[in-house]
């Protein structure tokens, strides 16, 4: 029994073309030099142009709210008003009265990506990021908790991020 081609006939016959056109321009003398190196570099930058295009992918998923994951454990925790937080032995502590509203980035693929995590990115008024809190943080749900104790709205956004840069 015959198998059916998932391909369609028109993107054979594209495929067919494409390679047909591009052996005349290799193989007739009267070809342009320029258009002979524009076919050979497409011919061998192809099979990596998709992991380049992940590239920017990549980048525009941390600018939407997902970090980079990091080996160093962080650990936050809500005490006198403020939010201390602990990356290896760096301590930092920033005041709620500073923080206007959160923002929770989550990667929408199927598939986790091994270089970027959700996070929670909290805000202050001048709409600039005071931080952002890996969802791997220890105590991350105390703080979850706090904010939502204080009236300070989480929004929660669904990141693609490419996990086949990974």
């Amino acid at each position: 029994m015959a198998k059916e081609s998932s391909w369609s006939w028109k993107e054979l016959v594209a495929i067919v073309a494409l390679c047909g056109i591009s052996l005349v321009i290799l193989l007739h003398g009267g070809s342009p030099r320029w258009l002979r190196a524009i076919v050979i570099v497409l011919a061998t930058a192809g099979p990596f142009l998709p992991v380049l295009a992940l590239i920017p992918w990549h980048f525009i998923a941390k600018h939407q709210g997902l970090m980079s994951r990091s080996s160093i454990p962080c650990s936050v925790s809500c005490a006198n008003g403020s939010l201390h937080i602990v990356r290896g032995n760096k301590r930092t502590s920033h005041s709620f009265e500073r923080i206007v509203r959160a923002r929770m980035a989550q990667n929408d693929n199927w598939t986790e990506s091994k270089m970027l995590e959700d996070a929670l990115g909290l805000f202050a008024g001048n709409g600039r990021e005071v931080v952002r809190l890996p969802e791997s943080a220890t105590g991350l749900a105390s703080v979850v908790a706090e904010l939502t104790a204080r009236g300070i709205p989480i929004e929660y956004v669904n990141v693609s991020a490419p996990s086949m840069l990974d």
